[in-house]
C-alpha cells in the first residue's frame, strides 16, 4: 500500500500542474482576447459609430404617414399565379423581353391587379415606410416584403410598357417614376438583400424608360419630371447603413448567442462554448475590424476604394480564426462592386433624360455633357468607377452615353 501511495504522489502532482497551467494559459488568453475585443470596440466608438441594434434600427413612423400599410393592402390584393410568374419570367431576367406577343398576358396580369396597383400608386406618394420587422430576431429576421415588394416594382413597370402602347406616354412616364420613387422606400431599411431588392426595382424602371423614350423622344414635360425624382438619389448612403446593419443586426446576434448566451444550449455545448471563449472573442474582434475596414471604405466613392478593398482581400496573412470572415470578404466586395454599377445606372439614365430635354429645347443635341449645367442639372454627375465624367459622344442623329463599369 505505502509503495502504490508513494507512486501516485508524483503523478497528482504533475497532474495538478498541468492542470495550473493550463487554468493559467487560459486566463491569459481569455483576458488578451478580452482586451483586444475591448480595444476594437473602442475604435470603433470613437469614430462616431455604434454598435447597438438601436443605432441602425429605423425610427417607427406613425400609421397615417407610413406607406408600408398601403403596401401591405396592394399585398393582399394582389393575384399572381404560376402563369403570371412566367410572364413576368420572361419579361424581366438581365433586361426586358419586350414583345408585342407578350400583350395579351400583361394586359390580363395588370386588369387582375387593378386594385393593387391603386394602392401601389397611394403608397408611393408617402415620403416614408417602415415595415414591421422583428429586428431583434437576427439572423431569425423574416424579409415576406421583399419578393412581393419587387413584384410591385414590376407590376408597374409592365403597366408603363402598356401605357405606351395605348400612346398614353404621360401616364407611362408616370408609372416608371413611380417605380423610381418606390425603390427609394428601401433607403432606410438597413439590410444588404433590401438594397439589392432597391436595385432591382430601379433596374427594371430605367429598361422600361429606355424603351419608351426611345420611341418618344421629344416627351419634354415627363421627362423634366423624371430629371426631379432622379434629382434627390442618396446615392451610396443607403448602401453604407445596410453594412452597418448586417453588422449591428446579425454579426453581433451571433457572437453574443454563442459566446455569451450559452444559457439556451444544452449542458455539453455550454461547456464547450466556455472553453472556446477566448477564441471567440478573437474571431470576433477579426471580424469588426474586418466589416469596419469596409463600412469605411464603402463611405467614400467606389474609384477611391476599389484598390483598398481589393488589397484587403489579397492579404495572406490572415490568423487561422480569420478564415471563415476572410471567406465572406468577396460577398461584401461585390455588393459594393454591384452598388456602384447601379449608381452608374441612375445617373446615366439622368444624363441621358437631361440630353433629351436639351435637344427639345435648343434643336440639337449638346456639344459636350458640360452645356447640360446648369439649366437643367444643377452639377453633373460623376461616374463612380472613375469620379471623371461618364463618357459621351453624338453618334449621327443620335448620342452615347456610358460609364467605364
Amino acid at each position: 500500500i505505502s509503495r502504490f501511495n508513494i507512486t501516485r504522489k508524483p503523478i497528482t502532482i504533475c497532474l495538478g500542474a498541468v492542470f495550473l497551467i493550463i487554468g493559467i494559459v487560459y486566463s491569459w488568453s481569455y483576458y488578451s482576447s478580452v482586451k483586444e475585443l475591448q480595444e476594437v470596440y473602442h475604435q470603433i466608438e470613437i469614430s462616431g459609430d455604434s454598435l447597438t441594434l438601436e443605432s441602425i434600427v429605423p425610427p417607427i413612423i406613425p400609421e397615417t404617414e407610413n406607406a408600408a400599410i398601403i403596401y401591405q393592402k396592394a399585398f393582399e390584393s394582389m393575384k399572381f399565379g404560376t402563369e403570371e410568374n412566367k410572364i413576368i419570367g420572361k419579361l424581366y431576367q438581365k433586361e426586358i423581353g419586350w414583345s408585342k406577343e407578350l400583350l395579351p398576358s400583361m394586359k390580363g396580369i395588370v386588369e387582375k391587379n387593378k386594385e393593387a396597383l391603386k394602392y401601389i400608386r397611394e403608397a408611393t406618394s408617402y415620403t416614408q415606410c417602415r415595415f414591421p420587422l422583428k429586428y431583434e430576431a437576427g439572423p431569425g429576421l423574416l424579409l415576406p416584403h421583399l419578393s412581393i415588394m419587387r413584384k410591385c416594382g414590376q407590376l408597374l413597370c409592365i403597366q408603363a410598357l402598356l401605357q405606351n402602347e395605348e400612346g398614353d406616354i404621360s401616364e407611362a412616364i408616370d408609372s416608371c417614376r413611380l417605380a423610381l420613387r418606390m425603390g427609394k422606400h428601401f433607403f432606410s431599411e438597413p439590410l444588404l438583400i433590401s438594397q439589392l431588392v432597391r436595385t432591382a426595382i430601379h433596374s427594371v424602371a430605367i429598361e422600361s424608360l429606355k424603351i419608351i423614350v426611345n420611341q418618344h423622344p421629344d416627351y419634354y414635360d415627363g421627362y423634366l419630371e423624371l430629371l426631379k425624382e432622379l434629382d434627390d438619389y442618396e446615392g451610396h448612403k443607403p448602401f453604407v447603413r445596410c453594412l452597418k446593419g448586417e453588422r449591428n443586426i446579425f454579426g453581433i446576434y451571433i457572437f453574443k448567442y454563442m459566446a455569451y448566451e450559452p444559457v439556451k444550449h444544452p449542458l455539453y455545448i455550454r461547456l464547450f462554448t466556455y472553453l472556446l471563449r477566448p477564441l471567440l472573442n478573437k474571431v470576433f474582434a477579426f471580424y469588426l475590424q474586418v466589416q469596419n475596414h469596409i463600412i469605411n471604405a464603402s463611405e467614400s466613392p467606389y474609384y477611391e476604394v476599389i484598390e483598398r478593398i481589393q488589397d484587403f482581400e489579397n492579404i495572406r496573412t490572415v490568423p487561422l480564426y480569420g478564415i471563415l470572415t476572410r471567406n465572406f470578404l468577396p460577398t461584401l466586395s461585390g455588393s459594393i462592386a454591384s452598388q456602384a454599377k447601379s449608381e452608374a445606372r441612375l445617373r446615366v439614365c439622368e444624363l441621358g433624360l437631361a440630353i433629351k430635354v436639351y435637344k427639345a429645347n435648343k434643336g440639337f443635341y449638346p456639344e459636350t455633357l458640360h452645356n447640360l449645367t446648369p439649366d437643367i442639372l444643377t452639377e453633373l454627375p460623376q461616374d463612380p468607377f472613375t469620379g471623371k465624367d461618364f463618357y459621351y459622344n453624338r453618334d449621327g442623329d443620335g448620342f452615347i452615353v456610358y460609364s467605364v463599369g
